[in-house]
């Protein structure tokens, strides 16, 4: 029952947050959303059921964003800024729209570490399942989640 199909069935909105998490939209998001799914594919056979199907695959999509995020900033020193698509015409999806990608370009300034855990703790998993996900002490979770607040606050307060 652990095939990609039921993957993106049950857990595929999670799973584009996390990528949404790590990249803007566009084809940058696309590629990286490919790359999580082919190595969720590849490391489905191997999950040992050590946790639960859920915390594997969004472990997988952590580290194959954080690859990514690396090779890019090895590219590039600024991150692009998301800007709401003009077109769509009900003021309403707009704004919403433009504060989503507002919130998620300031997710992707916070540094790696609070940007796993905070993209993990808005899956609603718990500390336990983070620092499990993330191969980090449940304290360590508590730390960098309150600093990535800390600093989400300050990043969207300053814009």
């Amino acid at each position: 029952m652990n095939d990609w199909n039921h993957i993106r069935t049950q857990h595929g909105a999670a799973l584009a947050r996390v990528v949404a998490s790590y990249t803007p939209s566009g084809p940058d998001r696309e590629e990286l959303a490919q790359e999580v799914a082919f190595a969720i594919v590849r490391a489905l056979p191997r999950h040992r059921g050590d946790s639960s199907v859920k915390t594997y695959i969004l472990r997988i999509a952590h580290n194959v964003g954080l690859r990514q995020a690396v090779r890019r900033r090895a590219r590039q020193t600024e991150p692009p800024v998301d800007v709401a698509d003009p077109s769509t015409s009900p003021d309403r999806i707009v704004a919403a729209a433009g504060e989503r990608n507002r919130l998620h370009a300031a997710i992707r300034r916070l540094p790696i570490a609070q940007r796993q855990v905070l993209a993990l703790a808005l899956e609603e998993l718990s500390h336990k399942e983070i620092g499990s996900t993330l191969g980090i002490t449940e304290n360590a979770v508590a730390t960098r989640l309150h600093r990535a607040k800390t600093q989400l606050r300050t990043i969207l307060g300053a814009e």
